[in-house]
């Protein structure tokens, strides 16, 4: 991803509706695990938050789907 792309993401991050949020940090995450383990880690903390079950369940499914590509490649 060009430098502006990852900026963008950053910013979608940060201050986005949840769903903007997991797709940016998703994003990230694929783009490259071990520079944004930061954004892996926000991921996980989705999943155990007490927000709300719906937001829990689609952080889930894209830790799911990133641990599934990976077992692919």
């Amino acid at each position: 991803m060009f430098t502006g792309d990852m900026r963008l993401l950053e910013v979608i991050a940060r201050s986005r509706t949840s769903a903007d949020k997991v797709s940016a940090y998703t994003c990230l995450v694929e783009d490259n695990p071990i520079a944004n383990l930061r954004a892996f880690d926000s991921l996980l903390f989705m999943v155990t938050s007490k927000e709300g079950k719906c937001y829990a369940f689609t952080s889930f499914e894209a830790l799911k789907e990133l641990f599934l590509l990976r077992k692919k490649i």
